[in-house]
């Protein structure tokens, strides 16, 4: 989902929503940025960052991601790997029925 706008990739999460079963679990795999930069910390994340944006998408927060479930008609269930930044999968799926927005 990096390489692409936030528009775009609430398309691609509706389409998958769509095919999705009551049961199903969406696996999302990719970089979650953190929400404070860390002073000295690892700069890879930055640059792929800068990277995507230069393609026109960008890399996101864990709150981002959480809207663009949302957004698409999907809930967040678990984060595989660490919340604070880096390599992770996110586990979405359907928003139960009458969930909040």
């Amino acid at each position: 989902l990096h390489d692409f706008p936030s528009p775009a990739c609430i398309t691609i999460l509706r389409n998958q929503a769509l095919a999705m079963a009551p049961d199903s679990r969406l696996i999302v795999c990719g970089l979650v940025m953190p929400d404070r930069v860390e002073v000295h910390g690892p700069t890879d994340l930055y640059w792929m960052d800068m990277g995507m944006m230069i393609l026109g998408g960008r890399e996101r927060t864990l709150g981002e991601f959480r809207e663009l479930f949302r957004e698409a008609g999907l809930e967040l269930v678990k984060v595989w790997g660490g919340e604070g930044g880096g390599e992770v999968m996110l586990e979405a799926r359907l928003k139960a029925p009458g969930g909040s927005d």
